[in-house]
């Protein structure tokens, strides 16, 4: 759209749901005269938010001097980054996952190994199956015996499995997060660790 300078101006304040983004940008038009291709959450007439493509610069339209924008709305096309984005950190995961069960599982063929050797192994291998492998805690407990990975911090964010072994003694294992991920997909989440720590389990 073309309008005068300084509606146009007043205008993108309803544009624009971060008023610090709206000024960053208003901010280089000034000094450069134009913007362009800057992907930004805009606003609609309606209040709804969506993803453009916008472009700006200052013209001259029957002697005024205005700024014309383009903006393209690429919410579709960001949706469908963040579907495809989703689905490669879905595949790393179970990536990892595999990579970390077979270490595990070749530790526990360790014919050399004690138990409580073999249990100190696994429990460090384990933060391997999850993205966040840095700030996972996790403590695998064999009876009364308690094994923990180094810097262990026990938090209200975690998941539990347990399974009866040999003995008829119980292995279970909880795994501690510095904070649970975000409610979206919570639930698939926690679903695909549990089925993760099972198949430790069930080995």
């Amino acid at each position: 759209t073309i309008a005068d300078h300084d509606n146009s101006l007043q205008r993108t304040v309803a544009l624009f749901p971060d008023i610090m983004k709206r000024e960053a940008v208003l901010s280089v038009l000034r000094s450069q005269g134009y913007v362009s291709d800057l992907e930004l959450e805009l606003k609609n007439a309606q209040g709804e938010e969506y993803w453009a493509l916008v472009s700006a610069c200052y013209l001259d339209y029957e002697g005024e001097p205005c700024i014309l924008f383009s903006i393209n709305n690429i919410s579709r096309m960001k949706a469908v980054e963040a579907e495809l984005f989703n689905e490669r950190a879905g595949l790393e995961e179970r990536f990892g996952e595999e990579k970390c069960l077979q270490e595990i599982f070749t530790a526990a063929d360790d014919a050399n190994a004690s138990l409580a050797g073999v249990l100190g192994k696994v429990v460090s291998l384990l933060p391997g199956g999850f993205r966040s492998t840095e700030v996972v805690s996790v403590a695998l407990r064999y009876g009364d015996d308690v094994f923990k990975t180094e810097n262990f911090v026990e938090t209200e964010w975690n998941i539990s499995q347990s399974s009866t072994v040999s003995e008829g003694k119980e292995l279970s294992v909880t795994v501690y997060f510095p904070k649970m991920y975000e409610d979206t997909g919570k639930n698939s989440f926690q679903l695909d660790k549990r089925v993760f720590l099972n198949t430790f389990l069930q080995r």
